[in-house]
């Protein structure tokens, strides 16, 4: 019986870890799927009418367009994929732990447990912190932290003639400290968020188990007779029992903090959003601008040089270049233009 009990821990160990391996890697192929379909969402806009120059350098509404692209969509897919993960595997645990439950004990455990958990999930969600926002916000720090470092390395020649590199960290340094400051704010409220749903999912609720498991007892289903063989299968009983109800607290548990897992998600999901959405409006722009244009007085001609007369020169997101601009430049001729550029904010 010895060895037979081994064989068959060494065959279930070997069957867990397989499906904890399979897991991983359905939850990464999912998460890798999920991707490419927003990957190819996004380009399908970002590279049509020229979207990926104009969200850099004309309309200026979203700053570091590739942080979106490389590093917040893989991570909203690969949190996405273990929410579905966990909250699939809390209700085939659940499930399973009820019925195991109602096979010794009254339903009524699962409708106490059932309150409990709600209870406390409704608690939580009133002291829960606007994660999601709080996410939005430190993923654009970190884009913004990150630029200042991608743009001083590609000026670092004009930077290191100019002896600008004083300037260049200071602009770097305040930014650190901007984002330092937020995500140590981050870090406070999960640490006084996670006590409070921690003792009331984890350890109130281990002890809430203990207490209901207590009733079966004291009603003669566990108690013992007078037999060191009764008590030892009492014990065996009582532990097997309580640790379902425990399996089943926090399988329910997972369930209730998914609203705060979806909370955090949904700081990624607004930025991929805002992206989608501000790059179908650039796209679409050239046509609204060809309708715009046939109803214009402008005059359009075709001469041996090149000229503008009285022109006002805007950039889509409204911002005034030249109010009345009036050049002719003869074919042969040479022109340079100097001064400030009010849109990119140095000069040319």
């Amino acid at each position: 019986m010895f060895l037979r009990l081994i064989t068959e821990n060494i065959v279930l160990c070997f069957l867990s870890s397989t499906m904890q391996s399979t897991s991983k890697y359905i939850t990464g192929t999912l998460s890798l799927h999920f991707r490419k379909i927003l990957t190819t969402l996004i380009h399908s806009h970002y590279f049509k009418n020229m979207v990926y120059y104009k969200i850099s350098h004309v309309d200026g509404r979203i700053t570091n367009p590739e942080q979106r692209i490389a590093s917040d969509v893989p991570r909203f897919c690969s949190e996405l994929s273990e929410i579905i993960q966990d909250d699939l595997t809390a209700v085939t645990d659940g499930l399973l732990y009820s019925w195991r439950l109602c096979s010794y004990a009254s339903p009524k455990y699962i409708f106490w447990i059932l309150a409990y958990v709600l209870g406390a999930g409704a608690t939580i969600r009133n002291f829960s912190p606007a994660f999601g926002k709080l996410m939005s916000r430190e993923q654009e720090l970190e884009g913004e932290y990150r630029q200042l470092h991608s743009r001083l390395r590609t000026h670092s020649e004009s930077i290191a003639f100019y002896g600008g590199e004083r300037r260049e960290e200071a602009h770097i340094q305040q930014k650190f400290r901007t984002l330092f400051r937020h995500i140590k704010r981050v870090l406070h409220d999960h640490w006084w968020f996670g006590m409070i749903q921690d003792f009331l999912l984890k350890y109130l609720g281990a002890t809430v188990a203990v207490i209901l498991i207590i009733e079966p007892f004291f009603s003669g289903h566990l108690r013992p007779d007078s037999s060191t063989l009764g008590r030892a299968e009492m014990l065996s009983n009582l532990r097997y029992h309580t640790s379902v109800i425990i399996s089943l607290f926090q399988s329910l548990g997972t369930l209730s903090i998914s609203a705060r897992r979806l909370n955090r998600l949904s700081g990624y999901a607004d930025r991929i959003h805002e992206l989608m959405a501000i790059s179908r409006e650039l796209s679409l722009e050239n046509e609204n601008f060809s309708l715009q244009r046939q109803g214009s007085r402008n005059c359009i001609s075709e001469a041996n040089y090149v000229g503008f007369y009285g022109v006002k020169v805007v950039t889509p997101n409204g911002n005034v270049l030249v109010d009345d601009l009036t050049l002719k430049v003869e074919p042969g001729s040479n022109l340079l233009i100097t001064g400030m550029n009010s849109l990119l904010g140095g000069c040319f």
